[in-house]
């Protein structure tokens, strides 16, 4: 079972784009351990305007034109992301060589950059291959703390368990359950009885309650007479007052070294 990555593009230039479209699918199809679902971004504006409203993930990759036609470059736009994103992989496309890596280092810390080529050949293939293999080697590395989880269209997806705020199952609805990150919602196909065998033995997560799994880490409150628990990204779950005791004892002895 191959890993699925979002892998977007964000290149002005049609060519360029087609061009670095076809050697993620070259790339992804060599494999054995990812598959790079890619996603070109035309509206990229809306996303240096809007950035929260793309939905990311910690191994997601991002590939950016240094030099968008926009009031903004692809500098400008890495660091949007890489507010949000501390851990997502970006690599730039640049046909500037004056642009130092030392410089784009200090701002951004990406994988690494490519120097647009002025034959027909836009990338070295090389050079392309190593990038993306060294973020295969990481994403292989990762791949020991991720539950991996079945999505839409039976894709296989990694969420980073650190990533996690809760997993609460969506009445009504059977094998459903809602996968809460602290970048985004992942409506999965699982059953929450089989996530709490997966992570038995992770000491992070309460997994007392019959539909929630919660992660200790984000919780910034508990209100024992409301039976309201509030997250560091202030979104609640409410329960009754039985609920929140046990909820409490447990969250202190964790707090006090049961991790």
């Amino acid at each position: 079972m191959k890993t699925h990555v979002n892998t977007y593009i964000v290149e002005d230039e049609l060519m360029h784009r087609t061009i670095v479209t076809q050697k993620l699918k070259d790339f992804s199809t060599k494999s054995d351990f990812l598959t790079l679902d890619v996603f070109p971004i035309d509206n990229y504006i809306d996303v240096y305007n809007n950035p929260t409203n793309l939905s990311m993930t910690s191994n997601d990759i991002f590939i950016i034109d240094i030099h968008l036609h926009s009031f903004f470059n692809g500098i400008q736009l890495a660091q949007k992301i890489r507010t949000l994103n501390s851990t997502a992989f970006i690599l730039f496309l640049t046909s500037d060589t004056t642009k130092g890596i030392e410089v784009i280092n200090e701002r951004i810390n990406p994988v690494g950059y490519f120097v647009k080529q002025t034959s027909s050949q836009l990338l070295l293939e090389d050079e392309f291959v190593f990038f993306l293999s060294q973020i295969e080697q990481e994403l292989r590395g990762r791949s020991k703390d991720v539950l991996t989880v079945k999505s839409s269209g039976r894709k296989h997806m990694i969420v980073p368990i650190s990533d996690i705020v809760y997993i609460a199952s969506i009445k009504g609805q059977k094998r459903k359950v809602s996968i809460k990150t602290n970048y985004r919602e992942i409506i999965c196909s699982e059953k929450i009885s089989n996530l709490k065998d997966e992570l038995a033995e992770d000491g992070r997560f309460y997994k007392e309650l019959k539909s929630f799994i919660i992660n200790f880490d984000f919780v910034l409150s508990y209100n024992q007479l409301e039976g309201v628990i509030t997250f560091k990204d202030h979104s609640e779950l409410h329960f009754g007052t039985k609920v929140i005791t046990k909820f409490k004892k447990a969250i202190t002895a964790y707090q006090h070294g049961g991790k």
